[in-house]
């Protein structure tokens, strides 16, 4: 059977970051990210390369970084990660000698987006940021990089407390669960660190059958991956040994969520899973037609997913029967944020929209992050 159209357009993006080729064009067309929201505004890294934030009540911008009047950054993946008034972005860009892509990590005051600190703190860059900002209640800014590395840095000055190598790039956002660390990479691993060093806590990673670039989601004593075998994994989270695996119709790219007794993935084949998070057993599956690439979110007893054909459904935990559906219009790729009553989508044709999505469905704003558009 040929692969469906959405798998090679995943696979040429893999390939095409992987090799570098990563001008300003097609970042553009490519790059997504997540909302933060805190406060009255709402913060999100735009296609056209700027911080934006936006007034929560309206959606009109606020302040941008880098101001108007400089060069926008390349590319802006990841969502950002807002802690105590700062806002913390992963970014890169080739404004540099050699032309080669360079991350950097900013640390930028909410109230105006000014800088704070940078990450080098000087001309050099390590590899692309793709994934997101975790921030921890010790203070601790973990992202992972294209050069394969997981980073901690401290949040108060961006110095580099720690770095663990792994073979590929890593493009998954790391989860922390008390004193550990959980990130996948595209060398087909999870990997389980200390937060306070970076050492590996598990005798040895755990290997899936795919790259890895979901971010893990944990539950219990357990933590829930999914890779580009088609499978979604459970993992015991003290051992790194296997309690199950459920396969698939397509690529897991999405982040898993759970909630209670269940874990809920779709796959790129537009086919939502709720799983029995001790057995992983079906419970019950939702075909939404299109390819799921984002995300979804739990709101009030009902699970919230964008697909790639822009349509946001809503549906029930406990049955996977659809409640209500709104359509934005455009591709969604980057992962939904909830907040309250409200869920945040950055579409892929450069409008945010916040939407309430408990209750009656309706549009709360939209907002073009590129008026030049």
């Amino acid at each position: 059977m040929k692969p469906p159209i959405t798998l090679w357009l995943l696979a040429a993006l893999v390939l095409t970051l992987l090799a570098g080729c990563t001008g300003r064009q097609f970042v553009a067309a490519s790059g997504w990210s997540g909302v933060a929201v805190g406060g009255d505004m709402v913060y999100v890294g735009t296609r056209s390369g700027r911080v934006l934030a936006l007034d929560t009540r309206s959606g009109n911008p606020r302040f941008a970084f880098p101001p108007e009047g400089q060069d926008p950054l390349e590319g802006l993946y990841g969502t950002p990660a807002l802690v105590d008034g700062v806002l913390y972005v992963g970014s890169y860009d080739s404004k540099t000698k050699d032309k080669h892509p360079k991350g950097k990590v900013f640390a930028l005051n909410a109230s105006d987006l000014s800088e704070k600190w940078k990450y080098p703190n000087d001309v050099t860059g390590i590899d692309r940021i793709v994934g997101g900002i975790t921030v921890t209640q010790g203070g601790l800014v973990l992202f992972g990089a294209s050069d394969g590395f997981v980073r901690a840095l401290r949040a108060s000055n961006g110095f580099k407390e720690w770095e663990f190598k792994t073979d590929k790039p890593v493009w998954s956002t790391p989860t922390v669960a008390g004193d550990t660390v959980y990130v996948g990479s595209l060398d087909h691993n999870l990997y389980a660190l200390s937060l306070a060093s970076g050492e590996p806590m598990w005798a040895s990673p755990f290997s899936a059958g795919g790259a890895i670039v979901s971010t893990p989601a944990v539950a219990g004593d357990k933590v829930f991956v999914g890779s580009f075998d088609r499978k979604l994994y459970a993992v015991d989270a003290a051992t790194g040994r296997e309690a199950w695996r459920f396969q698939g119709e397509g690529w897991f790219w999405s982040s898993p969520v759970s909630q209670g007794k269940r874990v809920y993935a779709a796959d790129t084949k537009g086919v939502l899973y709720a799983l029995d998070m001790g057995t992983g057993r079906e419970v019950w599956r939702s075909n939404l037609e299109k390819p799921v690439l984002s995300s979804p979110v739990i709101v009030e007893g009902n699970l919230v997913v964008a697909t790639d054909g822009g349509i946001i459904y809503v549906l029930s935990l406990a049955t996977g029967a659809q409640v209500s559906s709104y359509n934005v219009g455009a591709q969604v790729q980057a992962p939904l944020t909830a907040n309250g009553q409200t869920v945040y989508v950055n579409a892929m044709d450069k409008r945010v929209w916040a939407l309430r999505m408990a209750g009656r469905q309706e549009k709360v704003w939209e907002t073009n992050t590129d008026p030049k558009k």
